[in-house]
């Protein structure tokens, strides 16, 4: 017995020891001096827009707060404010902080901040996110903005009276609109509609289209210089707005009889200046602006543009003012590796061309005729071997064509034309104008032309050409048109003018040409306008010009052709006075449809030495002439009974009718 209570003594004192040991490794219990309703968020997020957050609390006694930003930002944005805490401290009892971030998050990453609420020894963590941008909210965003852009685009066009608007300014998807093509995210990329009768401007918030690439409107009455919003398209490859007739009906309206700035239009009118600003346009392939009315100098800027292929500005003039395009092209135009096509025709480009523009290797075309460039061709202008249209008509250009100019074997047009006799006029879309300048080229025509096997058309009249034409012209295959007018080639016209099978069209009027008309014009089964006046050509016309399927025009006049005129002959638009023909006109000619329509001063008419007949071919016939130097003097012509009579300075001459 006494041993059992010993050892529950020794149990009891060992189990004391053992909680008197528990408690001195326990903290003592205090209260906390913040506390926090049970639904209160201590951390908030906040949208990407900014916004506000208020935490309730209670305090034991005074306390504050300290802000702890967490987020990566440059200097000039750390300076900002961007997180603000009110009230920053307070005093026991209950309270509400507000959280207010007034500045939108316009980055991609999140930011955020640490709150430490301090009272006495408690400090309470409160974390705060403002949410950045995502692609989904951009993507929501821009959508509305571009739907905004075409609604604008339909007010300021006249959408109602579109010939083709269907879909647009609908609840539809904008792909749906007619014109419009959009990516995957539904983004516009493309707007494409020719003649589809817009009517006014373009609006300021095209520049919304962030994602356009393509943007056609050929033919439409857009009028106006081209707002600074165009100038944030910034992927914009395809611009054309040009003009390839007169109008999208071919005539002339009148946009708003109600709106003083409306003018009367048959075409695009975009006008002003390019800004410099065209230079933002890094992918721009395709600046296409033909006949409109944009003026001044083109803006430096645009030899910058290296991915661009063809520059499109042919005739832009302003009616009004008279200002059309003008200036030097600069050197700078070597920037310009990728260009395929310049057409700078119809506008007052002046200068020489520059030396820089033989080294754009993949130049195609070259239009800049109708301009005032002056001086000769560059030298190493036969380095553009992928040239396939030369034309620099109706400019100021001199001196010999380059030797190298023979190395370019792609060409298949050749146009470098001066002003012929009489004057010459072009018809733009805004009408007709006359041309002032004339190219004088002189020189001869090298044989070396027969390596531009592919040439289509050699156009070079009205210059001060001389020496015969080369034999090597003979031998291009596929020659259709030449015309070597008003230049002082001489020669003869070789045998070999059969070989070429393809020719359409041969002009050699005012030269110096002699002998005989070749017996191989029989060959050229293509031929419609054979046209060799004025010359000193002689003999009888070769039986073979009556084996012509498709000649429409031939004339003759001013030369010394003998013989009679023979039968057979297709009816066209013939001009043979001022020749030596004799004998009565074939009655297989003179039963022509178009003799018909001729009175007694313009009958078919027996032709005498020095007089001759002039029939056209738009069915109109000249007076039966005699040629007396340069005057041409119409004599007297009158019907008694059934013959004509012709009362000229030898005498009257009687001319049987012909049997109807």
């Amino acid at each position: 017995m006494r041993n059992n209570i010993y050892n529950l003594l020794s149990l009891f004192i060992l189990l004391s020891s053992v909680v008197c040991s528990c408690k001195d490794d326990e903290e003592p219990i205090t209260l906390s001096e913040l506390t926090f309703p049970s639904t209160e968020n201590l951390n908030p997020i906040l949208p990407k827009e900014g916004g506000e957050a208020s935490i309730s609390f209670t305090a034991l006694s005074k306390w504050a707060v300290d802000i702890i930003k967490t987020e990566t930002k440059s200097t000039e944005e750390e300076e900002e404010e961007w997180i603000i805490v009110t009230p920053e401290q307070g005093g026991a009892g209950e309270a509400i902080i507000t959280i207010k971030i007034p500045t939108p998050n316009d980055t991609y990453t999140e930011r955020g901040a640490t709150i430490n609420l301090v009272c006495g020894e408690t400090i309470k963590k409160i974390n705060v996110i403002q949410k950045g941008r995502s692609e989904k909210d951009d993507l929501e965003e821009a959508l509305k903005l571009e739907r905004k852009a075409l609604v604008d685009l339909y007010k300021m066009t006249n959408g109602d009276g579109w010939k083709n608007n269907s879909g647009w300014c609908s609840e539809k998807p904008v792909s749906s609109w007619y014109g419009v093509s959009t990516d995957g995210q539904g983004r516009v990329t493309r707007i494409s509609m020719d003649r589809n009768n817009l009517i006014g401007r373009f609006p300021e918030s095209i520049g919304n289209l962030k994602e356009l690439r393509y943007l056609r409107l050929h033919n439409n009455y857009l009028y106006g210089e081209l707002p600074e919003g165009f100038y944030d398209l910034t992927k914009l490859e395809y611009f054309q707005v040009s003009n390839t007739n007169f109008g999208s009906e071919g005539g002339t309206i009148v946009i708003d009889p109600n709106n003083p700035e409306a003018p009367t239009l048959g075409r695009n009118q975009l006008s002003g200046r390019i800004s410099e600003k065209i230079g933002n346009l890094k992918n721009l392939c395709e600046f296409g602006a033909c006949q409109n009315c944009f003026t001044g100098e083109l803006p430096k800027a645009i030899w910058t543009l290296t991915k661009l292929q063809a520059l499109l500005l042919t005739h832009n003039h302003n009616n009004e003012t008279d200002e059309c395009l003008y200036g030097e092209i600069p050197e700078d135009i070597g920037n310009l590796k990728k260009l395929r096509q310049l057409w700078l025709d119809g506008n007052n480009f002046s200068g020489k061309l520059p030396e820089a523009i033989t080294t754009l290797e993949s130049l195609e075309e070259l239009i800049i005729g109708y301009n005032s460039f002056t001086g000769e061709l560059p030298k190493e202008i036969g380095n553009l071997k992928r040239l396939r249209q030369f034309t620099c008509g109706y400019n100021l250009f001199t001196g010999e064509l380059p030797e190298s100019f023979y190395n370019l074997t792609n060409l298949d047009c050749i146009d470098i034309r001066g002003v012929a006799r009489g004057g010459t006029a072009v018809v733009w879309a805004d009408g007709v104008h006359k041309v002032v300048n004339s190219n004088q080229f002189t020189g001869e025509i090298s044989d070396k032309i027969k390596h531009l096997k592919k040439l289509d058309s050699f156009s070079i009249s009205g210059n001060k050409f001389l020496g015969k034409l080369p034999e090597g012209i003979y031998e291009l295959p596929k020659l259709r048109v030449i015309d070597v007018s008003d230049n002082n080639i001489s020669g003869t016209l070789s045998e070999k003018l059969g070989n070429l099978k393809t020719l359409e069209n041969f002009q050699a009027s005012a030269c110096s040409l002699s002998g005989k008309i070749p017996e191989s014009i029989r060959e050229l089964k293509e031929l419609q306008n054979f046209i060799i006046e004025f010359n000193s050509l002689e003999g009888e016309l070769p039986i073979g010009i009556t084996e012509l399927p498709k000649i429409t025009s031939i004339w003759l006049q001013g030369n010394n052709l003998t013989g009679n005129l023979p039968a057979g002959l297709k009816e066209c638009g013939l001009v043979i006075f001022g020749n030596r023909l004799s004998g009565i006109i074939p009655n297989d000619i003179a039963s022509w449809e178009r003799w018909k329509t001729c009175n007694i001063n313009s009958d078919v008419l027996q032709q005498q030495e020095g007089y001759g007949l002039s029939l056209k071919n738009d069915g109109t016939q000249h007076v039966f002439k005699k040629i007396r130097g340069n005057v041409n003097i119409a004599p007297r012509v009158y019907q008694v009974g059934n013959q004509k009579v012709i009362e000229t300075e030898q005498g009257r001459i009687n001319i049987p009718l012909i049997p109807q």
